[in-house]
């Protein structure tokens, strides 16, 4: 097992380099190591106008760290016996039957909606006028106006991308996984986190909707660019020529529908005690044997498209399959995944380490040379 000696003064330096350049605007890191807190830092600015600086109260929108938690709930309702991973999806919402691309049924379950693989995609993942976009689906980071199952409904009359079980492709698969929770606890998906996650970790600033004087400006900032504030509406380039949509005001609007794939908010402090627990074992939400499940690879040979060659992916998180060809120090069956906003974690089982890095700069903080040089000066 290796040694991770030195590694708060390590990310000291990439942390005061990238605040120094402006390349993030705030940032909030955590590292633990077999069971123990060896780093907790923060720098530079939650609000860099108001001069407001990031510390362990900050609450950052979690982005696609969302889907972890919903995944979560959705392996208790599992245990439950509310749901069944390989059943279909139209045995719990009789009106979802997206086609195929050539027009046939479609035979999707909740494994493919919890693997990513039932075909779904994202508007931003396509064309700045296509079929997503033209039909009024939100990617669950805009204003929010619709409610959940009308957004599903508006998803579910658009033929899919590709036949369930075909190949992986990021998507909105995590909202038709929200919908499906309300629908089986009878409740709404903010309670039913609530009651499955974040109550029994006693994470008690991990929601959808939060105090405006807590939460991050958001920012956003490519390559070497300093980091600018975002607009109340501000459309970015995506990586595939689409534009993501995105509308920082929603985290504290109780009117947006709860997006279970992108619509959280949280600190360091709490995020960090949900990926432990579920490096433990899943306890107190869940039994060893459905943590691991989520959290074990299980789409081969279909590889993750959006991250190196070499992932594979759980029922919720991407999962290591073979270093060698991702050219990274994580070990197989390390489990990782990041959100737009700037955020990202990865849990090394094989070492005991989790390291999870929370910015409120969009692009620089969640990918690039920040992600990088975080797993560079971890692993020394």
């Amino acid at each position: 097992m290796r040694d991770f000696a030195g590694v708060s003064g390590r990310l000291d330096a990439v942390l005061e380099r990238m605040v120094e350049t402006g390349r993030v605007t705030g940032a909030s890191l955590r590292v633990v190591h077999r069971g123990n807190e060896i780093c907790a830092r923060t720098a530079g600015w939650a609000d860099r106008d108001a001069k407001r600086p990031v510390d362990d109260d900050t609450i950052f929108r979690l982005a696609s760290l969302t889907k972890a938690l919903t995944s979560a709930a959705a392996m208790v309702a599992v245990e439950r016996r509310l749901l069944a991973v390989d059943a279909a999806v139209r045995d719990y919402l009789d009106w979802f039957t997206p086609s195929l691309p050539d027009g046939g049924e479609s035979k999707m379950t909740v494994r493919h909606l919890m693997t990513h693989t039932g075909g779904l995609s994202y508007g931003f993942l396509g064309a700045i006028d296509g079929p997503y976009v033209a039909a009024g689906v939100s990617d669950g980071l805009d204003e929010g106006r619709l409610d959940l199952e009308e957004n599903i409904r508006r998803l579910a009359k658009l033929p899919l991308i590709a036949a369930p079980g075909e190949r992986w492709n990021y998507s909105l698969s995590t909202d038709v996984l929200g919908l499906l929770l309300q629908t089986v606890f009878g409740k709404p998906l903010q309670e039913v986190i609530a009651e499955t996650v974040t109550g029994p970790l006693g994470m008690r600033d991990t929601a959808y909707v939060t105090d405006p004087q807590r939460l991050v400006r958001a920012y956003y900032a490519n390559g070497e660019a300093e980091a600018l504030p975002m607009a109340d509406v501000q459309l970015l380039p995506s990586s595939s020529g689409g534009r993501v949509r995105y509308a920082p005001g929603r985290a504290v609007d109780s009117g947006a529908f709860p997006s279970g794939g992108a619509g959280m908010v949280g600190t360091a402090r709490d995020y960090i005690a949900f990926l432990e627990a579920m490096r433990k074992g899943g306890k107190p939400l869940m039994s060893n044997d459905f943590a691991r499940l989520m959290t074990t690879d299980c789409i081969a040979p279909l590889e993750v498209n959006s991250l190196p060659p070499g992932w594979g992916f759980g029922l919720g998180v991407a999962v290591m399959r073979e270093p060698a060809k991702t050219g990274s120090p994580l070990p197989v069956g390390t489990w990782r995944w990041s959100g737009v906003y700037g955020l990202t974690y990865f849990v090394d089982v094989e070492n005991q380490l989790t390291v999870l890095s929370m910015t409120n700069t969009a692009g620089t903080g969640a990918k690039g040379h920040f992600h990088d040089q975080v797993i560079a000066a971890v692993y020394g």
